[in-house]
């Protein structure tokens, strides 16, 4: 099944879609989308990801401008930055959609999380609302908690 994912989103089925607290999403920080580039959460819709939603296993976030994934870097570690790269290297890019609502990095402890402390950044031509990073998965951390809601254009 294919869905839609308006990052930090992640859709479960082709009608409804995860969203971070106060439903930020994510762009690319420096457009044009390329190997590499940061991504930084923010209030505007560009930033929409395939996904393949298989219970079996983990999944590539595709982005939907073309065959560029997101991905947690090389050796990654609590704090690290994410970035996309094109689609196909590995482990960094496969994440698993827990029970408990968190996007982790495939066999890793760490999660997709919104930067504490982060606020907005004024960087021509986008404001960044928050730093998007992975951390060490924790249970009571809110920064890592994505919840679904409807998606009008599924």
């Amino acid at each position: 099944m294919v869905a839609i994912l308006t990052l930090l989103s992640l859709l479960l089925t082709s009608t409804f879609i995860a969203s971070a607290p106060s439903s930020a999403t994510t762009e690319v920080q420096d457009p044009p989308p390329g190997n590499g580039r940061r991504i930084r959460p923010t209030w505007a819709p560009l930033q929409l990801w395939n996904i393949t939603n298989d219970s079996s296993g983990p999944i590539p976030l595709q982005s939907k401008i073309g065959d560029m994934c997101l991905s947690a870097g090389d050796d990654p570690v609590s704090g690290s930055s994410l970035t996309i790269d094109h689609c196909g290297n590995g482990q960094k890019q496969t994440w698993n959609y827990s029970a408990q609502n968190k996007i982790q990095l495939d066999s890793t402890d760490l999660c997709l999380d919104l930067k504490e402390g982060s606020g907005p950044i004024n960087q021509n031509p986008y404001v960044i609302v928050k730093e998007l990073q992975v951390w060490e998965c924790e249970d009571d951390n809110n920064n890592q908690i994505f919840f679904e809601l409807p998606y009008p254009n599924a």
